[in-house]
């Protein structure tokens, strides 16, 4: 029998707050993660506001792991969130490196940060001298181009990634267009992280073509699908 995916609920500004994710975890069932919306425009070395302290109340919900996500380009903020994580008994951070729009991405942040795989070098490893929890990353397979994926992911498979999730889309596609399965296909190929497999799954019709083209893929993160 095959087994199952483990599926991860993707993070929405906004919408999975700590009161969603109590919420949801209570009266569903079949999610294996749970992702915060991203941190940022914190100052490090300085204690998090009430509200951000909120959103960091509860490592599970319900018995389901709860998993940090930070939105910077900065490896000094990435570090004091990180040891403000392993402190509260988080066992993992995520990094942002998917977030499309125009206003992030123009500052080098999210997706934004994909065309500087020199950048990208640097950050990883200043966080991988000195994290001592667990870090993943969620990207896109590039900002303005798939070819992007061509020179950062050979700079991910240098650090020890818990597992990288890729959106199959480009930064500049928002949401918009299909998923590129070929360029999807061809990263595959290159990375050596577990891979976790996000963009356009909502419904088992959809899943049961995915895993028949990708059947060594059994993580999923949902975002669009779950909600």
């Amino acid at each position: 029998m095959t087994a199952l995916p483990k599926i991860y609920f993707a993070p929405f500004q906004g919408i999975t707050t700590q009161v969603f994710r109590a919420v949801y975890a209570r009266h569903f069932i079949g999610v294996d993660k749970l992702f915060t919306p991203y941190f940022s425009n914190f100052e490090p070395g300085c204690k998090l506001p009430p509200r951000k302290l909120t959103a960091l109340k509860n490592q599970f919900e319900n018995g389901i792991e709860v998993v940090p996500q930070v939105l910077s380009k900065s490896a000094h903020e990435i570090l004091w969130l990180a040891k403000c994580c392993e402190e509260l008994g988080f066992k993992e951070l995520n990094w942002n490196l998917g977030c499309p729009y125009p206003q992030v991405a123009s500052k080098k942040r999210g997706a934004g940060l994909l065309p500087y795989p020199g950048l990208l070098d640097e950050i990883l490893d200043k966080v991988f001298s000195e994290i001592n929890i667990a870090f993943s990353v969620k990207c896109r397979l590039g900002y303005a181009s798939a070819d992007e994926l061509k020179a950062f992911v050979p700079v991910f498979n240098r650090y020890p990634i818990s597992e990288l999730t890729l959106h199959a889309r480009i930064g500049k596609q928002l949401y918009s267009g299909q998923p590129d399965m070929e360029a999807f296909a061809e990263a595959l190929t290159l990375i050596k992280q577990p891979l976790v497999y996000n963009g356009d799954i909502f419904s088992r019709e959809d899943y049961n073509h995915f895993s028949s083209r990708f059947p060594s893929i059994n993580l999923l993160m949902l975002g669009r699908g779950v909600l």
